[in-house]
């Protein structure tokens, strides 16, 4: 049944998204046929992992009490940063559409997530969005490692493009910060990032494959703009897009971030974040008995 539905699908989703393919040859670069199936496989993947993961993980509950200063003090300089950003879309973005899709990328949404996080109280904020925090810590850290700037390279003004491109910094560093802030918070038992098993990874392959696998694909073809390169790879040799898989270069890069990247920040970069935290509260109580 879904074999015959398949390209039925296909065929409407590439008749009406003619008027944007007629307008970027590399809009098909992803098949329409192709972008269904793989819609469907997200799809079902993300109810597969949602039922495997831990019941605490994604339950709501326990509320911990008023956030603290400090995490007053971080949740609000991230809602700041993105109101600012979005503010910065519309003063050089092309019309309301475009600044909405660039809004929806990894970084903007993580900077949602730790606003939230931080701001909130329940069990959902604290633990579950905690979770997810470390797992997609990655988010920032690529944007820095491969910086889209070409938008603000093209500002006019000198002074409004070195402030746009400063804060582009400022905000990915910020981010890249998160998970020493969410080790600090736990030490406190502000936070909790449940333990390195089954249930919290599997909360965030399915975060993963309804955010970005199905939420982020369908958001581009609907939109027609190429947002965190869901519909064609970024410019790249044709070695490496090779190495991708040519049209399957979104279900490598889904691998590697799901079962690679992602675990990677978990069981290595959160823990150097929670060490660094460590030796910086003990600087912290030497310089304090040593101070007359």
């Amino acid at each position: 049944m879904i074999d015959a539905w398949v390209p039925l699908v296909g065929e409407w989703l590439h008749a009406s998204a003619r008027g944007k393919a007629a307008l970027e040859p590399r809009f098909w670069t992803v098949p329409p046929e192709m972008h269904v199936s793989q819609l469907i496989l997200h799809s079902g993947f993300t109810v597969i992992w949602t039922s495997a993961s831990t019941p605490g993980v994604a339950a709501g509950g326990t509320r911990v009490g008023r956030p603290t200063s400090l995490e007053q003090g971080i949740g609000r300089v991230m809602a700041g940063f993105y109101v600012v950003n979005v503010l910065k879309k519309v003063a050089i973005g092309a019309g309301p559409l475009d600044d909405l899709a660039d809004m929806f990328v990894p970084c903007h949404v993580y900077t949602a997530m730790v606003a939230y996080a931080m701001l909130g109280t329940s069990r959902r904020a604290r633990e579950t969005v905690a979770n997810l925090l470390v797992y997609c810590a990655w988010m920032p850290l690529m944007a820095m490692a491969f910086p889209d700037l070409d938008d603000l390279m093209r500002i006019r003004s000198a002074v409004a493009r070195f402030v746009c491109i400063a804060l582009f910094w400022a905000h990915h560093i910020a981010l890249a910060l998160v998970p020493a802030a969410v080790s600090y918070g736990a030490k406190l038992g502000r936070f909790r990032v449940p333990p390195l098993e089954l249930g919290s990874f599997a909360q965030y392959l399915a975060f993963a494959n309804a955010y970005i696998g199905v939420a982020l694909c369908a958001f581009a073809l609907v939109v027609g703009r190429n947002v965190n390169y869901s519909l064609w790879p970024p410019p790249l040799p044709a070695r490496v897009e090779g190495m991708l898989g040519g049209t399957y270069y979104r279900v490598t890069v889904g691998l590697v971030l799901s079962f690679g990247i992602g675990p990677l920040m978990r069981t290595a970069y959160y823990p150097a974040a929670r060490a660094a935290v460590e030796l910086l509260l003990h600087a912290k109580a030497a310089w304090r008995l040593k101070a007359p």
